[in-house]
């Protein structure tokens, strides 16, 4: 099943979440404020690829060794789109489940992929045994 890794992660108010953000300092290390807000570089829109990446390679995780860690992070940080097969699929829902790195709001888009690329299967695997080609 394919997983779309670049889907945008978005606030409730429909403003993405960003990463890679850094503060502007002064000369004197002070960081520049606007509005009583610290004035932060552009970074970029955190991505569900994102999300997978940095939960897989930050830390150790029970559901895979670590070198099918590292390549499924590497893999999720590189591509638009994530094929993995049913095994992997399982791990990652788990892996979502018992994770406290993120905010709900975050994990849930990370599942919400995982259960979108398993439905677009069942929708294919449908279509062929009513309509085989």
């Amino acid at each position: 099943m394919k997983i779309n890794a670049r889907t945008v992660i978005t606030r409730y108010n429909g403003k993405p979440v960003m990463t890679e953000q850094e503060i502007f300092l002064q000369e004197n290390g002070q960081p520049i404020l606007i509005n009583g807000m610290p004035h932060m570089t552009a970074g970029r829109e955190m991505t569900v690829g994102d999300v997978f990446s940095t939960i897989l390679s930050s830390k150790k995780v029970d559901q895979f060794n670590i070198l099918k860690a590292d390549a499924l992070a590497r893999r999720f940080y590189r591509a638009d789109v994530v094929d993995i097969d049913e095994s992997d699929y399982s791990s990652l829902l788990d892996v979502i489940e018992h994770n406290d790195q993120f905010v709900p709001f975050v994990l849930a888009y990370a599942k919400r992929a995982l259960i979108d690329a398993r439905e677009g299967l069942e929708r294919t695997d449908h279509k062929d045994k009513v309509h085989p080609p």
